[in-house]
């Protein structure tokens, strides 16, 4: 053959180049054709995928076979049971003794808003409670799986290389060092040049025994000799030999090992080392001989000797032709018992597995955010506070003999909380008494006259004893993130007598008798003429945790001096913030005295005798009462979203705080020790009396009065307060309540004056603020002018504008009308709001309502008014978007109820629209808070169908589906909507699944007969499921769920989170479906929104499709689902067809068993994809296998034998596969090279396989280890799918031995 020049395939390579070339007319034309070759290639790889089976009808199939599938042996598999859908009721309140408040209020509201929220309030909690709900997540969420550790990886010695067994004896090392090690039989005489120095190591070998190895330095690695301490019998000293020697003495009596030390210390440390594993080797010598001895002498225990004869021979055969049945019974008990010891604590196979343990590919089970607990009032943690003593080093002898002493005058405290980290104040006032019965008496007794409560709602206090309530010691205070930096402030305050420094001296004098005996004189008289009014004194503080977890032990410190127009809450946060700082505190003026308080954390059992912070006893509460009483003190609501909480019940409580009033500009009084009252009254006539409704301070002699005080700065004429004043407001607030602050200025000192005409206090000015401001409440911070009298028809006064002046009654006004008082107020309420855009929507839903009630006749102006009312709606639901955050959590079930009304309602589709952006929107906000469990608590156990029910007769999930689709629609792109929808599409979805259910329950169309017949199984006379939801609904589910088809599919690059989220609330959605609607019907939706797939897909898609499929798998139901019902058992040649389309996967068993037909069709496809896409699919199929093997419910040979057969055709897939299981393809040939012939069975895993298998820790675990155990399962059977899928069946017996069969290879 002639030989080419080196360069001619160059040549040729070039000239076809240029060929190529010419071919080209313009340019770009190569990249056109590339384009044109890839979609081919992408058209024929589309056109070669496998069209989905499309499903049986499931409902005829059932209804048609339902004698046969009841008389099945193994019904529990194909049917569902009767109660798997349950509605559990229950009452929301519990707690308060007698009538709740919530239901009394009902009764007498007439507002929209309030009726809205105590409807929430007193409705009952509805939760719809699927039984098997704990089968529908993954396997690990399965009441019984097994939480044991991994497995160790099993490590043979033969397995590892040489090297790498000497590398493994090295590791032990107990002791090493320098030793002089003397000649061997030396005698008793030892010269220095006898020894040598050599560096010593004591390790234990493979056998367990230690060896002390000799090396010539650390850094050598050849030996010098060795002593095996099995060999050695003692260690001791010799003290003849050496100054630091030791002797390793032999066991056989011979010449032993001289050792010498450097040190003493060295000399004991390797004493007490050599002896220890001289010790440890002489253990495992004399154990190893014990176990000998026990085996081969123990009973039942053949002694060494002949091989055993023949089986035929063999004893249990011997007692078969026995004459004595005893024997005969006895060794077959005796084989039964040994046969059950062998098989207990046996693992699983799926035990060997080391990932078995973690989170499968699809996360936990969408509805696990649905196993919540309903709202609770309380959150964080909560302290107990007793107030035991308050004493001052000044105190005086009660009685003659000067044994019982007493503080000489009354004192007023409180206690409450605040964070100096967040810089608010997080707790209400409490009010208690240490003052004992002498101090009390010395105030004078107050009686509250004309009282009138209005419309004021306060709990009935008869049954407890007024004078048991009226000096609390003990409350509960609640903190919901508890950290260092908060503080339990006590404020101190006494009668008004006089300048506080001058009373601070007095207190820091030394007690003497006559001293002591005038001042008392003195406090006698100012309670006789000022026993009302109060000046403060002192304060302290203490931080009430040292952690997050932890009180702080620490009392509280010193005493301080209350400074003038210095305690206010910021003045309070100041100091706080400081407190820790000595410098600060130092210059503080300090009163000699203590305050003994007790904390501890209340464990949270119920406390007798307890009241609520609107003063509601809560059970248990023994009557008359058994113990002092408890208050339950409010939490003041925090601007944070994140410590905000749902109203659950009925509280209208206000706190008004009198900040500061500016007198000292004014020359209209002569005003300095000012005080402030403040009152609550409806009406500004002569008559109007003040209402009876602020909480009564102890002392005061009642539970309720009609106004409170603040206390007097001696010499101010700018006062700042820094007192709080609780009131409950009225039920219904209109336009004629408002608070009235009445200032006084008080004299200290009296003067004389005609007899009887005598007052310490003088009015020297008047405000009010009417609560209602345009109809809703007026209760911001807030600086006003000052009246100097009271005229009658006050609250008509209103500026006219442009400076004309005001319109109502003339007014002589303090310093020119400028506004001279300022007050801040807080609102807890459950009914009311301060947010704008929340109260004109329950404004306008009010007049929605209205609007559409039935009248005698519809009139012009009636359809008018209505049109102008919807016209206005969306307005309104647009500026809902702006409410304020907490507020949107406080009013979230109301709210929430309230939107889905009107979805139910209306007959606009773009009020529907506007209805649920803002509840998309809601749940958006909640969710970039950090609270999205809410919605789901809601969802949970408040939503229920509206009451009443709309009149056009529409449900919650008929609106929502058609709503949703109506927003997904290409005309309506809003590009963030979509995103929120996609990204929260799950929570829309619980609230139209269970509609569904409700739907189901109440209508009657779920129905369990009485007497459940056949073990509580599914049941035909009751309404078949097809009839369940009407047709237009399952058509608006149809659309709704095609219109976030395009989405998933094309956004998954853009979005992936927002489309991984819809994907899995999908597959949630419809795995609920399965349990509600016609199944065959959900079927159909699978398979239309599985055929949007393709094989050309990107590997996201890939898992997206799987983690779909095994969400839908996941359903408590799979097993009935799958209908796993076969023809019988015996298989001839003349129904080998009928047998292939039975256990192949032809269209018959795709159609018959879908979701398994689905999932092994899905995995056939996958295998061919790359090493991820199989590897998610291999995933998939392992998690299924192994739910089934750890369900309780199917745990007998017969079930696991059907369930098995479901999986008949994953062994022809694999074989046809098992090249691309690249990793597997050795081993398996391999096993079958070594496995033996043809039985019928399958072939065990062997201990190599499975000991890899168990310390394999590669991504591809679950690849290698299905792959091993297929493969040992049948490659003593061949390598052609069906013939070994006909030698299953046909050796094992049919149906049943094909079940136990194909189980034991999935096992």
């Amino acid at each position: 053959m002639p030989c080419l020049p080196s360069g001619s395939g160059s040549l040729r390579k070039r000239s076809m180049e240029r060929k190529f070339t010419r071919v080209l007319a313009r340019p770009g034309m190569a990249a056109q054709l590339r384009e044109n070759v890839s979609q081919a290639v992408k058209e024929t790889t589309i056109q070669t995928q496998r069209h989905i089976t499309e499903p049986l009808d499931y409902e005829g199939y059932v209804s048609k076979n339902m004698t046969i599938l009841r008389n099945d042996p193994h019904r529990e598999l194909l049917l569902f049971p009767l109660d798997d859908v349950e509605q559990h009721v229950r009452e929301q309140h519990g707690s308060a003794l007698g009538a709740p408040l919530e239901q009394l209020a009902l009764q007498q509201a007439d507002n929209h808003m309030i009726r809205e929220c105590l409807e929430t309030y007193t409705a009952r909690l509805v939760s719809v409670k699927y039984k098997y709900d704990a089968y529908a997540a993954t396997y690990l969420q399965l009441p019984r799986f097994p939480r044991t550790p991994p497995l160790p990886p099993y490590v043979c010695e033969s397995d590892l290389d040489i090297d790498c067994t000497d590398s493994i004896e090295v590791q032990s090392v107990s002791k090493a060092g320098y030793l002089l090690r003397g000649t061997d039989g030396a005698g008793d005489k030892l010269f220095a040049k006898s020894f040598k120095r050599r560096f010593a190591r004591l390790r234990q070998g493979v056998d367990g025994n230690y060896v002390l190895e000799f090396y010539k330095d650390s850094k050598s690695s050849e030996s010098k000799g060795a002593i095996p301490l099995d060999l050695v019998s003692d260690v001791v000293k010799a003290p003849k030999r050496g100054k630091f020697c030791f002797e390793l003495r032999s066991t056989d009596g011979g010449k032993g090992h001289v050792l010498t030390a450097e040190t003493e210390a060295d000399l004991q440390e390797w004493l007490d080392t050599v002896s220890r594993a001289v010790a440890l080797t002489r253990d495992d010598r004399l154990s190893v001989t014990s176990e000998t001895v026990s085996t081969t002498d123990g009973p039942g225990t053949p002694a060494l000797g002949p091989p055993p004869a023949d089986d035929r021979f063999s004893t249990l055969r011997g007692l078969d032709q026995s004459l004595n049945p005893q024997l005969n019974r006895y060794a077959h008990e005796t084989d039964y018992l040994i046969g059950q010891a062998r098989s207990e604590g046996r693992l699983p196979v799926f035990q060997l597995y080391p990932d078995i343990q973690s989170t499968p590919l699809s996360v936990a089970s969408s509805e696990d955010h649905l196993r919540t607990e309903p709202f609770s009032e309380v959150h964080g943690v909560t302290v107990l506070v007793r107030c035991e003593s308050l004493q001052f080093r000044l105190q005086m002898a009660v009685d003659e003999t000067g044994d019982n002493m007493s503080q000489i005058e009354p004192y007023f405290a409180s206690l409450c909380l605040y964070d100096a980290k967040q810089g608010r104040k997080i707790s209400e006032d409490f009010f208690f008494d240490v003052n004992e019965p002498y101090i009390r008496n010395l105030l004078p007794k107050s009686i509250s006259k004309n009282k009138s409560r209005g419309a004021c709602l306060l709990p009935d206090l008869t049954h407890a004893p007024l004078e048991w309530l009226s000096y609390p010691r003990q409350a509960l205070f609640t903190v919901q993130q508890p950290h260092s930096e908060i503080f339990l402030v006590a404020r101190i305050e006494k009668v008004l007598q006089g300048a506080v420094s001058v009373s601070c001296d007095q207190y820091c004098r030394t007690a003497d008798p006559k001293h002591v005996a005038k001042m008392h004189h003195q406090v006698r008289q100012s309670c006789d003429r000022l026993g009302g009014y109060r000046m403060p004194f002192a304060w302290t503080a203490r931080p009430l945790f040292r952690s997050t977890a932890d009180l702080d032990p620490a009392d509280f410190g010193a005493l301080y001096r209350h400074e003038p127009n210095r305690m206010t809450e910021e003045d309070v946060l100041k100091l706080l913030q400081d407190w820790r700082k000595p410098d600060k505190l130092s210059r503080l003026a300090v009163i000699p005295g203590s305050l003994k308080v007790t904390v501890q954390i209340h464990s949270g059992q119920p406390i007798n005798n307890c009241l609520s912070p609107s003063l509601v006893p809560l059970k248990p509460f023994p009557v008359p009462p058994s113990c002092p009483p408890t208050l339950k003190l409010q939490s003041l609501p925090a601007p944070a979203p994140e410590l905000a909480v749902p109203h659950t019940g009925y509280t209208n409580l206000l706190y008004v705080y009198p900040r500061r009033l500016k007198y000292d500009a004014q020359k209209t009084f002569k005003a300095r020790n000012i005080a402030c009252r403040v009152e609550l009254r409806q009406g500004d006539d002569e008559n109007a009396a003040p209402l009876e409704c602020f909480y009564a301070r102890p002392g005061q002699g009642c539970s309720y009065t009609t106004s409170q005080l603040t206390s007097v700065l001696h010499h101010e004429t700018t006062p700042s307060w820094g007192g709080e004043v609780k009131l409950a407001l009225p039920l219904a607030v209109d336009e004629r309540h408002h608070l009235l602050f009445t200032f006084y200025h008080v004299s200290c000192q009296p003067k004389p004056a005609k007899r009887g005409q005598e007052t310490p206090d003088a009015v020297v000015g008047y405000s009010w603020i009417p609560l209602l401001s345009k109809g809703r409440l007026n209760l911001d911070t807030q600086t006003v002018a000052v009246a100097a009298h009271l005229p009658p028809g006050y609250l008509a006064v209103e500026p006219l504008g442009l400076g004309r002046g005001y319109a109502g009654p003339e007014i002589r006004w303090v310093d020119g009308q400028k506004p001279l008082f300022k007050v801040t107020f807080r609102l807890v309420s459950t009914i009311y709001t301060l947010d704008q855009h929340l109260h004109n929507f329950f404004l306008h839903a009010h007049r929605l309502r209205e609007s559409r009630l039935p009248t005698v006749y519809n009139s012009d102006n009636e359809t008018t008014k209505q049109v102008k009312v919807v016209h206005h709606l969306p307005k309104i639901l647009k500026a809902l978007h702006a409410i304020d955050v907490a507020t949107l959590i406080r009013f979230l079930p109301t709210l929430l109820n309230q939107l889905l009304r009107i979805v139910v309602s209306t007959d606009s589709d773009e009020v529907l629209q506007n209805t649920l952006r803002v509840l998309t929107h809601a749940i958006t906000t909640l969710h970039q808070v950090g609270r999205q469990r809410l919605v789901d608590i809601y969802t949970r156990h408040v939503f229920s169908e509206p009451r009443p029910p709309p009149a056009a007769g529409r449900t919650v999930h008929e609106a929502l589906c058609r709503g949703l689709a109506q927003l997904l629609q290409p005309s309506n792109m809003d590009f963030l909507l979509v995103h929120k929808l996609l990204r929260h599409a799950s929570s829309l979805f619980d609230i139209i699944v269970k509609s569904m259910a409700l739907h189901l329950l109440n209508s009657g169309r779920i129905k369990v007969p009485s007497s459940p017949p056949q073990e509580d199984l599914e049941d035909t006379r009751g309404m078949q499921r097809h009839e369940r939801f009407s047709a237009s609904f399952n058509t608006q589910l149809e659309t709704m769920l095609e219109a976030f088809y395009p989405y998933i599919l094309q956004k998954y690059k853009e979005l992936p989170i927002e489309t991984r989220e819809a994907n899995r609330s999908m597959a949630a959605l419809l795995k609920r479906c399965l349990s509600l609607m016609d199944r065959g019907f959900v079927f159909r939706l699978i398979t239309s929104y599985l055929e949007k797939f393709s094989l050309a897909d990107p590997r996201l898609l890939w898992e997206y499709k799987f983690e779909f499929l095994q969400m839908v798998c996941a359903h408590e139901h799979y097993i009935q689902l799958n209908l796993p019902i076969f023809s019988p058992a015996r298989v001839t040649i003349r129904s080998l067809q009928d047998f292939e389309q039975q256990y192949f996967m032809s269209e018959q068993f795709s159609a018959k068993h879908y979701l398994t037909g689905l999932m092994l069709h899905e995995l056939r496809l996958a295998l061919s994809q790359i090493s991820e896409v199989r590897r998610m699919a291999i995933h998939a199929v392992r998690d299924l296998l192994v739910k089934h093997a750890y369900d309780d419910r199917y745990q007998t040979k017969g079930q696991k034998s059907r369930i098995a057969t479901l999986y008949f055709p994953l062994v022809g897939i694999l074989l046809e596969n098992l090249h691309r299981l690249d990793v597997a393809a050795p081993a398996a040939a391999a096993v079958g090279a070594g496995g033996g012939g043809g039985g019928g069975g399958a072939a065990p895993p062997s201990s190599a396989a499975v000991s890899r298998a168990a310390s394999h820790r590669s991504t591809g675990t679950w690849q290698t280890s299905s792959s091993w155990v297929m493969a040992d399962g049948t490659s003593s059977l061949g390598n052609r799918n069906r013939s070994v899928q006909q030698q299953l069946c046909r050796e094992g017996g049919g149906e049943e031995g094909a079940g136990i069969v194909m189980w034991k290879a999935a096992e």
